[in-house]
C-alpha cells in the first residue's frame, strides 16, 4: 500500500506539484494527530529525549515542506513556473523541542498554517507580482540631492569619453618647483 501511495504521489507531483505536497501534508498532519492522542508515545516522548528530537526534526521538515507548498501554489496563482527543485528532508535534528509540550506547540503551528495556507499562497503571489513588476526594475537609482546630481552628471560625462580626451596630467615631484 506505502509503495502505491508514493507512486501516485510521484505522479502528482509530475503533473501538479501543490496536489502531491498538499496530498503529503495532510498524511503527515493525520499521523501527528494519531501520535498526539497515543498516551503511551507521548509517556515515551517524555522519558527519553532523543524521541523528541525525532518529532521534533519531523516537523521542522513538515514546515519547511508547508513553505514549499505555499510557494508552489503562489506559482499556480500567478501562472509562472517555479524555480523549486525536489523536496530534500532535513536529518539534523535541531536542540529546540526536546518536550511533547515544545512539538505539540509546533504541531499546533503547523496545522494552523496550513488551514490557512491558501491565504498564505495569495500574499506570497502578491509579492512575487511585485518582485515581477516592470515598474519596480526600470526605477531610476539617480539622486535627489543637488549637489549629489552634479557629481553623477560630472561622473557620467568623464565616463562617456575616452582617456584621450580626458586632458594629460601633469605629476610634478613635490621637491621641484
Amino acid at each position: 500500500m506505502f509503495e502505491l501511495q508514493q507512486i501516485i504521489l510521484w505522479i502528482l507531483w509530475r503533473l501538479r506539484p501543490v496536489m502531491a505536497v498538499e496530498a503529503n501534508l495532510v498524511d503527515i498532519i493525520a499521523a501527528g494527530f494519531r501520535l498526539f492522542d497515543n498516551d503511551e508515545a507521548i509517556i515515551r516522548m517524555e522519558d527519553d529525549p532523543s524521541q523528541c528530537l525525532i518529532v521534533s526534526a519531523g516537523l521542522a521538515d513538515a514546515h519547511a515542506k508547508l513553505d514549499l507548498l505555499i510557494y508552489l501554489r503562489a506559482c499556480e496563482i500567478l501562472g509562472i513556473r517555479s524555480r523549486a527543485k525536489d523536496f530534500t528532508p532535513n536529518r539534523t535534528a535541531s536542540r529546540s523541542g526536546r518536550t511533547p509540550q515544545a512539538c505539540w506547540t509546533s504541531f499546533r503551528r503547523l496545522v494552523t498554517r496550513f488551514e490557512e495556507y491558501e491565504r498564505l499562497a495569495q500574499k506570497r503571489a502578491e509579492a512575487l507580482r511585485s518582485e515581477q513588476s516592470p515598474f519596480r526594475l526600470a526605477a531610476t537609482l539617480q539622486s535627489t540631492s543637488p549637489m549629489l546630481c552634479m557629481v553623477e552628471a560630472n561622473h557620467h560625462c568623464l565616463a562617456s569619453l575616452t582617456p584621450q580626451e580626458w586632458g594629460r596630467w601633469i605629476a610634478r615631484p613635490c621637491g621641484l618647483m
